[in-house]
């Protein structure tokens, strides 16, 4: 089973922690006996290593430079992000949404059958070992990224207004059972179950994969269109260099260089000259 908290910054593990460790021992009557880090100084504070010590917790960490001592949350983290790049490439959703495309990839792996664990799910392996515990979603999953119509009800308009919004599916709630759906233009996060989807639409009309690093003015250029270009011919390019600006020369000046130019190549030879003649120089310069 796999939980998966968004922090803003990394310092914020010394709050998060504790109450994890508290959710544990409340749902599932077991205790946390130790953990495993890397040598960040975060680990390492004031407030998590008196509680570490308080509550009986061996915290270890890895050596400098060996991430293979904690493979185990190595091989995790790449499980997540190559399934958080497959959902964000499957509907061309921009990066910006990475966060809940992380919280999705998490839902989604806890309810995947794994061969580890007889091919059953890591939820429906957990509910076989406490099953009281059935406070989980099991709504059923849709497409990251596609669009969606959530109904507005009643009391949330007018006769006049819209009875549903078009928005993008971004995830699910755990502590509600219904889907999360973002509305760009209000930039508002909406909760609801009646949900409509058309999960073979996506709704980013355009490829935002690699323009997030692209300047605004190369968006509309194609890099292997080149049908677009067209080669100037001889008299252009030289109307277009920079002698053709030059005041001392003239339209026609420059029209009678491209005329002589286009004329073909004339051969010369090296006249033979006789070898009486070659032979009499000799003697008139050695005499």
């Amino acid at each position: 089973m796999t939980w998966v908290y968004l922090l803003k910054r990394k310092a914020d593990v010394s709050h998060i922690f504790p109450n994890f460790t508290k959710m544990i021992k409340n749902q599932f009557r077991v205790s946390i006996k130790g953990i495993r880090t890397d040598n960040a100084r975060d680990y390492f504070n004031k407030i998590l290593s008196p509680y570490f010590e308080k509550e009986g917790i061996i915290h270890q960490s890895s050596c400098v430079n060996t991430p293979q001592q904690n493979g185990l949350a190595e091989r995790k983290n790449r499980h997540l992000l190559e399934t958080t790049r497959a959902l964000l490439f499957q509907h061309q959703v921009p990066k910006h949404y990475w966060g809940e495309a992380v919280l999705t990839s998490t839902y989604l792996i806890n309810r995947i059958p794994s061969r580890v664990i007889g091919f059953k799910s890591p939820l429906n392996y957990l509910s076989e070992l406490f099953s009281k515990n059935n406070f989980y979603s099991k709504i059923p999953p849709r497409i990251f990224g596609c669009v969606t119509y959530v109904h507005v009800h009643k009391h949330h308009r007018d006769k006049l207004d819209a009875r549903a919004l078009k928005c993008v599916f971004i995830g699910y709630y755990i502590t509600q059972k219904g889907y999360k759906c973002y509305h760009p233009p209000s930039k508002r996060f909406l909760m609801s179950k009646d949900v409509t989807f058309y999960e073979n639409q996506s709704f980013f009309n355009k490829t935002y994969l690699q323009e997030d690093n692209i300047d605004i003015e190369d968006k509309n250029t194609n890099v292997f269109d080149i049908s677009s270009f067209q080669i100037p011919s001889r008299q252009q390019s030289s109307m277009n260099s920079p002698l053709a600006k030059s005041p001392n020369l003239t339209r026609e000046t420059l029209q009678g260089e491209t005329t002589t130019t286009d004329r073909p190549l004339q051969v010369y030879r090296r006249r033979v000259q006789p070898i009486q003649t070659l032979m009499q120089a000799q003697e008139s310069e050695l005499g």
